[in-house]
């Protein structure tokens, strides 16, 4: 690792993935910041049942994929 870059991508979804590809094919050097657990190709849910049990975001027990925030005049439901 580093200890500075060029660029700093932070979330690794479409639009970060593709940043970060694209600067780095310009040469820079870069950092994508990723909050999520990396998913094997083979754990990822394929059905709404798989979902069920561990798609929620919980700080310290669960690294799902969604994250729920409630707010007092709007509501998050979010990729993590």
């Amino acid at each position: 690792m580093l200890s500075s870059y060029d660029v700093v991508v932070i979330g690794s979804g479409f639009g970060g993935a593709v940043v970060a590809c694209r600067m780095a094919e310009a040469g820079h050097s870069v950092a994508v910041l990723e909050r999520g657990r990396r998913w094997d190709r083979s754990e990822f849910p394929r059905a709404m049942g798989q979902v069920a049990s561990d798609a929620l975001w919980d700080e310290g027990r669960s690294h799902g994929f969604i994250e729920y925030a409630a707010f007092r005049k709007v509501d998050v439901i979010q990729g993590a």
